[in-house]
C-alpha cells in the first residue's frame, strides 16, 4: 500500500527531488560505467543450471593447483621455499635529536613556509634490492609500502610488515622515507646483507642519523627479523594432522545441502568432537575467501580446554572449492542473491547438526572479517537463543580500506545500481588482468585468469593452507556480494538508530591497529552498536586476521587475550 502524501513536506523536499537527486541517480550510472570498466569483461551468470551434482566431481578435480611451469617467479616461490628467506619490518620512525627538530616543513620558492600546506606528509618504501630477489612489479613480495601521516614532523609508525626474498639473489634492502604528493626522498638508507641480523628470528635495531637535507640531525629508527621461509608458524604436517582422528578428537564433515538443489549453494560443516565427551562447543564462521587454517588456536583456545568444534564452510567459500561447488575462480565467495539471508538456513542447519549430535550446555558463536555480519545478521533475522556468548575476529562492520571515498560511496550504493538494471548481481567490480610481463603464459584456473596475489603469498609463507580452499590469487568482489553486506551493515544501523542492540549476551570484539584490510577505529565504534556486554580490544601489530599475523608472539597474543575473555565469562 502506498502512504499518502504530505504535499508541505513535498514542497520542502522540491530542492532535493529536483537538484540533488538528478545527480545522484546520474553518479550512479556514471559509477555502473565506472564499475564495467574495471571489469572489462561480460561475465557468465551463476544459476541453478551453471553447475550440476554429476560435474562437481569433475570441477574438484580441476581445483587443484594450476600448473605453474610457465612462470618460473611463481613456480620457485611455492615449490622451492628453501630458496627464501623473509625479512620482518619494524619501522619506528623518526626521533628527533632535541625537541624542535624533525622533518622540515615545506617551504615556497620564495625560501619561506608553504602558505597553503607546510607541514608535510611522508611516508615510507621498504624493498629488497639485488639481481634476483624474486620480486617483481606483478608479484611484490620484496616491496612494502607504510601508510601516508599527514601532517607530521615527527612521523612515528610503530608497524610491522614483512618481506620475502631469495636468498643468493638479494645483495640487501633499501628504506626511502618519501614525502607524499612531492615524490621527494627525504631519506634514503641501503643496508647491506651482511649488516642484517643471521636468520634466527632475533631482532636487531638499526638507528641511522640524517647528515643533511630536511631530515638533517633527525634518527631515524626501525628493526629488523630475519627468519626462513622454510619455517612455518603452520606447517603443512600441521593442517594434514588437523583433518583426520587423533588420539583424542574424531574429524568429520558434514555437507549442509540448500533447499535449491544446486550444488553452488551447498555448504559443509567441519566437526571436530571430543572422543571423552564434553558439553561445549563452538561454531566458527569463515571470513570472505578464507578456509580453516587455524589449527594453533583449536589447539591452545579450544581443544586444551575441552571444547568441540564446528567450522562453517559456507556456500562458495572455504572447502566448497574441493568439494567442486565453485566453478569459476572469481566467484569464490560470491552471493549471487545480493542478500545475506541465504546463508540463515546454513546456520540454523550447522546449529541443527550440532544439537543432534549433542545437547551442549555451552555454544559460542565465533566469526571473523565477513562472518562477522553472516552471523549478524542471523541474529537480527532470528534470535541469539542458540548461543551463550560472541567472539568476533575484526568484523566487517564497515568498508575500511576499499580506494578511497569514491569506490567505498559505490560500492554502498550497488543496490540501487542493481535494482537499477545498472548493475547484474553478479558482475565482478576491479577483477585484475593478467600482467603484460606475463600475458602470453597467464596463469589459468577453473575457467579464468588469475594473478597470483602477493598479500596471500605473505600468509601462506607462514601459515600453510590448501590452494582448493583459500585463494592465493586476487579475487574480485562481486556487486552480489557488496550488495549483500551493505545491507546487513544498514540493519545494524536501523537497530542502532532505533536504541535496540543484536544481543544482550556477552561478546569479545578484538582487531588491531596493524589491520591493512578494515580501519580498526571504525571496528570498535560499530562494534558499540551489537550490544552493551561488550569488551573490545585493539591490539598493535596483528594482521587483519588477528590469528595469522607476521610475528608469532602477536598472534600469540591474541589467543591469549581471547582465553582472559573466556575465562572471566567463565566460558573456560
Amino acid at each position: 500500500m502506498l502512504p499518502s502524501l504530505n504535499f508541505a513536506a513535498f514542497r520542502q523536499a522540491r530542492p532535493f527531488l529536483f537538484t540533488i537527486l538528478p545527480t545522484v541517480v546520474c553518479s550512479c550510472f556514471s559509477l555502473a560505467f565506472f564499475w564495467r570498466k574495471l571489469s572489462n569483461k561480460s561475465f557468465p551468470k551463476i544459476g541453478r543450471d551453471q553447475s550440476s551434482r554429476t560435474d562437481s566431481e569433475d570441477i574438484a578435480k580441476s581445483a587443484a593447483r594450476p600448473n605453474l611451469d610457465a612462470q618460473p617467479v611463481y613456480k620457485e616461490f611455492f615449490e622451492q621455499p628453501e630458496l627464501y628467506e623473509r625479512y620482518h619490518i619494524h619501522l619506528v620512525g623518526v626521533r628527533p635529536s632535541n625537541q624542535d627538530d624533525g622533518i622540515d616543513i615545506r617551504k615556497s620558492f620564495l625560501g619561506i613556509p608553504s602558505p597553503l600546506d607546510p607541514i608535510p606528509d611522508p611516508y615510507v618504501v621498504v624493498e629488497t634490492v639485488g639481481p634476483d630477489t624474486g620480486s617483481t612489479d606483478y608479484f611484490p613480495i620484496g616491496m612494502t609500502r607504510f601508510p601516508t601521516l599527514t601532517d607530521t614532523q615527527v612521523p612515528l609508525w610503530d608497524s610491522k610488515s614483512l618481506l620475502i626474498t631469495k636468498k643468493d639473489g638479494t645483495d640487501g634492502i633499501k628504506l626511502s622515507l618519501m614525502e607524499d604528493g612531492q615524490e621527494t626522498v627525504l631519506l634514503e638508507i641501503v643496508l647491506p646483507r651482511s649488516e642484517l641480523p643471521a636468520a634466527n628470528g632475533r631482532w636487531k635495531e638499526f638507528v641511522k642519523t640524517a647528515e643533511s637535507g630536511s631530515m638533517k640531525d633527525n634518527d631515524f629508527v626501525f628493526r629488523i627479523k630475519v627468519t626462513e621461509a622454510t619455517e612455518r608458524i603452520v606447517s603443512y604436517e600441521d593442517t594434514q594432522v588437523l583433518e583426520q582422528d587423533t588420539e583424542d578428537l574424531t574429524y568429520t564433515e558434514e555437507v549442509l545441502p540448500d533447499e535449491t538443489e544446486t550444488p553452488d549453494d551447498n555448504s559443509l560443516l567441519q566437526c571436530w568432537r571430543q572422543k571423552n565427551g564434553t558439553d561445549k562447543a563452538v561454531l566458527w564462521i569463515l571470513g570472505r575467501n578464507d578456509c580453516f587454517m587455524h589449527g594453533h588456536v583449536a589447539k591452545n583456545l579450544l581443544f586444551e580446554n575441552n571444547y568441540d568444534l564446528y567450522v562453517l564452510n559456507y556456500r562458495m567459500n572455504g572447502r566448497c572449492r574441493t568439494r567442486g561447488w565453485v566453478a569459476n575462480a572469481h566467484y569464490n565467495s560470491h552471493n549471487k542473491y545480493g542478500d545475506f539471508n541465504c546463508y540463515i538456513n546454513e546456520i540454523r542447519e550447522a546449529l541443527n547438526a550440532m544439537t543432534q549430535y549433542k545437547n551442549y550446555e555451552t555454544v559460542l558463536g565465533y566469526a571473523h572479517s565477513t562472518g562477522g555480519p553472516i552471523l549478524l545478521n542471523y541474529l537480527m533475522e532470528k534470535d541469539d537463543s542458540a548461543f551463550d556468548g560472541f567472539i568476533f575476529n575484526s568484523p566487517f562492520l564497515d568498508w575500511g580500506f576499499v580506494g578511497g571515498d569514491m569506490v567505498e560511496f559505490a560500492l554502498k550504493h550497488m543496490g540501487i545500481l542493481s535494482n537499477l538494471g545498472a548493475l547484474d548481481l553478479n558482475e565482478k567490480l576491479g577483477a585484475e588482468e593478467t600482467p603484460e610481463a606475463i600475458k602470453d603464459t597467464p596463469v589459468t584456473y577453473l575457467g579464468e585468469e588469475v594473478v597470483i596475489s602477493a598479500w596471500s603469498a605473505r600468509i601462506w609463507s607462514q601459515y600453510y593452507f590448501d590452494w582448493r580452499q583459500r585463494p592465493l590469487y586476487s579475487v574480485p568482489m562481486t556487486v552480489g556480494f557488496a550488495k549483500g553486506v551493505t545491507d546487513v551493515h544498514k540493519k545494524l544501523e536501523k537497530m542502532k538508530e532505533g536504541y535496540r542492540f543484536v544481543t544482550s549476551k556477552p561478546f569479545f570484539c578484538i582487531t588491531s591497529r596493524g589491520d591493512d584490510v578494515l580501519k580498526s577505529s571504525e571496528t570498535l565504534s560499530r562494534a558499540d552498536w551489537i550490544g552493551p556486554s561488550r569488551c573490545e580490544v585493539e591490539l598493535h601489530h596483528n594482521g587483519h586476521d588477528i590469528f595469522l599475523s607476521q610475528d608469532e608472539k602477536d598472534t600469540n597474543t591474541a589467543i591469549n587475550m581471547c582465553k582472559v575473555w573466556m575465562k572471566n565469562q567463565r566460558f573456560l
